[in-house]
């Protein structure tokens, strides 16, 4: 799972620019896909398809686009005490929300034992409707 995490993290803008109406991605453990969350109109669909293949031979790793019924919007916040998951399988909480001052992006804190990636689940099972997954990554 680390060396994909590697190849999506190399390739995000890649990935992002070759596939509009991106609206996230996750690996599927299962399959040994690359998932990709994808919101465009009907029309669209179809040329989205044919990218699929190019973009899978560029990460070296089978991909699959997955399209939703419409895009993705933040519907609740996160707070503290939520469930993280490290890519090394542990799990840590998080702490307080925070916000920098400079750009004004919101944060959150967590303990300094927990890995600098962690990803956030709402426990519903992989590829099933209403599964939620967010990576965080740490800013200094």
């Amino acid at each position: 799972m680390e060396e994909v995490q590697k190849i999506i993290n190399e390739n995000k803008v890649a990935i992002v620019k070759s596939i509009p109406g991106l609206q996230g991605y996750f690996y599927d453990e299962k399959t040994g896909e690359i998932v990709l969350y994808v919101y465009v109109p009907e029309p669209e669909k179809e040329g989205i398809k044919k990218e699929v293949s190019a973009l899978a031979r560029a990460l070296g790793n089978p991909v699959r686009i997955d399209f939703m019924p419409g895009p993705m919007r933040n519907t609740a916040y996160l707070r503290g005490g939520n469930t993280l998951q490290g890519s090394n399988g542990n799990q840590c909480t998080t702490g307080f929300m925070v916000r920098d001052v400079a750009t004004k992006m919101p944060g959150v804190l967590t303990a300094g034992h927990c890995p600098n990636t962690m990803v956030y689940y709402n426990w519903v099972p992989a590829g099933q409707p209403g599964q939620v997954t967010a990576i965080l990554d740490f800013k200094k």
